[in-house]
């Protein structure tokens, strides 16, 4: 092997670089790091502590991966079982809420159409809140009163209004 001239600073510099290698080789953490630096501007070099690591976990990996896919599965179906049971309970209140304005509050199918169509409209869920609405935005409309149940004016008798109207 040929020999090469190798200036002083420069020698000692190599071997204070070689030593430095030398326990970064020797600590399994720091040669981790080092391959993951080596592998970082080349990523095609080798690397047989991280390519060994890799190949150890890599059956770990999938299963986690599948687990996670399970549990976000899981975690879908619970919430659309929770909101499929919340969906349910409204629509099972409403349905009552609808039967006791029919038998209760003597409300013909068409006024409960309307309040239906109240709260798809407004985006309601409660059928007392849409019901308040409708009432008062179509208050109930009032009795015609009979002419003999009107009030009399005051210093007025009856039977002279009644003999004034024959005349």
């Amino acid at each position: 092997m040929p020999k090469i001239e190798v200036d002083e600073g420069d020698y000692n510099r190599m071997l204070a670089l070689q030593g430095v290698a030398s326990r970064i080789v020797a600590d399994p953490k720091a040669r981790r790091k080092l391959e993951e630096a080596h592998k970082l501007v080349d990523p095609n070099a080798s690397t047989p502590f991280l390519d060994q690591e890799r190949l150890a976990n890599e059956p770990l990996n999938v299963m986690k991966t599948e687990l996670t896919d399970q549990i976000a599965a899981l975690k879908k179906e619970r919430d659309d079982e929770k909101r499929e049971q919340t969906l349910a309970s409204i629509a099972d209140k409403q349905a009552k809420a609808f039967a006791r304005l029919k038998n209760e509050h003597r409300y013909t199918d068409e006024g409960v159409e309307a309040v239906r169509k109240l709260m798809e409209t407004k985006g309601l869920l409660d059928v007392d809140d849409a019901v308040a609405i409708f009432e008062r935005a179509n208050p109930p409309a009032v009795p015609a009163t009979p002419a003999a149940e009107l009030p009399v004016p005051l210093g007025v008798s009856l039977t002279s209004t009644i003999s004034r109207i024959h005349l």
